[in-house]
C-alpha cells in the first residue's frame, strides 16, 4: 500500500468513526425492525420457531437483529459479542440501549454477528442470549415479554 492509499484509508476510517459517534449520540436516525431483517437467509419467519415458558423467550432461526424488537430506549449492558469473522470496533462500549444494539450491527455488518450477550440494566439476573441464529431472552418483567411475544406476532400478522 503506497502512502496515498493509506493516508485516504485513514479518512475512510476516521469518517466511519465520526458516524457512528453520531449514531451512538442519537443524531443518526435508527428505523425499526423490519420483518424482512429477521428471518435467516430471507426464509419466512414461523411461529413455530417461538417458544415462550414462564419468564423465558425462546426463538430460533432468525438474525442478530431480533433484539430490535424489544422497545428502543431499553437500557441494556453488552457484556460481549463475537463475530463469525473479525473483531468488533471500538464502539462496542457505546452500547447503552436496544437502539445503540441495533445501530451497531447493522453499521457492522449483521451477518458477521456469531453471539453477544446482554444484561438488562433493570437486573443483572435477566438476560438476552443471540447464539448460532438462536435467541433467548430471560426476564422477569411481563410486560417486556408481553411485548416482545405481541411485537413478533404483529410481524407474522397473527
Amino acid at each position: 500500500m503506497d502512502k496515498n492509499d493509506k493516508v485516504r484509508w485513514d479518512q475512510v476510517d476516521k469518517y466511519f468513526k465520526e458516524r457512528r459517534q453520531l449514531g451512538y449520540e442519537g443524531k443518526i436516525y435508527v428505523k425499526p425492525i423490519e420483518r424482512d431483517e429477521l428471518a435467516i437467509n430471507n426464509l419466512e419467519l414461523k411461529i413455530e420457531n417461538l417458544a415462550s415458558i414462564n419468564s423465558i423467550i425462546i426463538i430460533s432461526d432468525v438474525t442478530a437483529l431480533i433484539a430490535g424488537i424489544l422497545p428502543f430506549d431499553l437500557r441494556i449492558n453488552l457484556l460481549y459479542l463475537n463475530f463469525k469473522y473479525g473483531e468488533p470496533n471500538e464502539s462496542v462500549n457505546n452500547v447503552k440501549i436496544i437502539r445503540d444494539l441495533v445501530f451497531f450491527l447493522r453499521e457492522s455488518g449483521l451477518r458477521r454477528v456469531h453471539e453477544y450477550q446482554i444484561n438488562f440494566h433493570d437486573s443483572r439476573e435477566c438476560f438476552l442470549k443471540y447464539e448460532n441464529e438462536s435467541y433467548i431472552i430471560y426476564h422477569f418483567d411481563k410486560k417486556i415479554l408481553n411485548g416482545f411475544v405481541g411485537a413478533i406476532n404483529k410481524m407474522m400478522n397473527i
